[in-house]
């Protein structure tokens, strides 16, 4: 559909679907405009669009999709056998554990991120970036540190 390609608009279209030769531009336009407000038409349309972009998406990342479902299947027959398993459904061998084991890490189920980003500042730093967020917040002068110490001095006693 050169429409929902986007490759021509509803009055072209409109010319290619129907007998249009002696009809006024203005009058091929409203009846565009008639059938595109048509839902079942503005559904195809959209339909239309969504296969469109689902196999533009597929095919530009086709192998990266292919390796991603594999990764998934796999990661679901482990998980599926190790319930089995688990549930009596037979006695795994140790080899039919270990082949387990070593799909699994290959599906990454064994696999848990994390991060930590540790950034070494100085005292003198840091008191600037307090001081800046501060006054970001409306507070102009910032509390004395020696006052701040001695406030805290006092709660814990």
């Amino acid at each position: 559909m050169a429409m929902a390609k986007g490759e021509d608009g509803p009055s072209a279209c409109y010319r290619q679907a129907y007998s249009a030769d002696k009809m006024k531009p203005s009058s091929i336009a409203v009846e565009a405009q008639k059938l595109i407000c048509n839902p079942n038409i503005s559904r195809t349309i959209q339909s239309e669009k969504a296969r469109i972009e689902a196999k533009e998406l597929y095919s530009r990342d086709s192998l990266e999709a292919t390796e991603i479902s594999r990764t998934r299947r796999d990661a679901a027959a482990v998980l599926l056998k190790l319930r089995e398993w688990l549930e009596g459904g037979g006695d795994p061998t140790p080899a039919m554990l270990k082949s387990a084991e070593m799909l699994a890490k290959a599906s990454n189920l064994f696999k848990q991120e994390s991060s930590l980003e540790v950034i070494n500042r100085d005292s003198a730093s840091i008191e600037l970036a307090l001081i800046d967020k501060l006054r970001s917040l409306g507070i102009d002068d910032p509390i004395d540190a020696s006052e701040t110490q001695q406030t805290l001095d006092k709660s814990v006693h």
